[in-house]
């Protein structure tokens, strides 16, 4: 005759597991999962915000590679709520950047990239100017979520992004 784990009867006692024993061990699981489900779900929401700052980190230096390239400005550019951005080029390379127009241009990191609804991107500005001599316009966005903020800037050194943190957010 068998219990639970396949032990043999010995003696008359059964060497198999009682059920206070089971209850046990499944009491103690729900307590650890009870402790380790917030905080997955903390390092999820940060693995977001890690991978959305990177995102944007990537298509700047992208944006800045190709103007050098192509011999002409880029611009990236934010919509109005800070919701999806993209990039644009110079459609003639014009020594007055105030004249210049900006459009659309066939690449696959050219289309519009949308921002995760957990994600709140904060600057002063909307766009940010890479120029083809790989200078870039100074600037810095914040990309946030509850707790903590990315920083992403180009203030720290000339032609250099930079992604600075996480900080705590406040």
């Amino acid at each position: 005759f068998y219990t639970f784990m396949y032990c043999k009867k010995s003696r008359g006692a059964s060497l198999g597991f009682t059920l206070i024993e089971i209850l046990l061990v499944i009491v103690i699981l729900g307590v650890i999962s009870v402790i380790a489900i917030p905080n997955f779900s903390q390092a999820h929401k940060n693995m977001i915000l890690k991978k959305q700052s990177e995102d944007i980190s990537y298509l700047m230096r992208y944006a800045q590679s190709r103007a050098i390239t192509k011999r002409n400005y880029v611009q990236l550019i934010f919509d109005s709520e800070f919701t999806s951005y993209r990039l644009l080029a110079a459609e003639n390379s014009m020594d007055d950047i105030e004249d210049m127009e900006f459009r659309s241009f066939s690449s696959r990191l050219a289309r519009t990239r949308r921002i995760n609804d957990k994600i709140l991107v904060k600057s002063d500005t909307l766009s940010v100017l890479f120029y083809p001599d790989g200078k870039i316009e100074k600037t810095s966005f914040d990309v946030c979520n509850k707790n903590k903020c990315f920083t992403l800037t180009t203030r720290v050194q000339r032609g250099n992004i930079r992604m600075l943190g996480p900080n705590k957010n406040e």
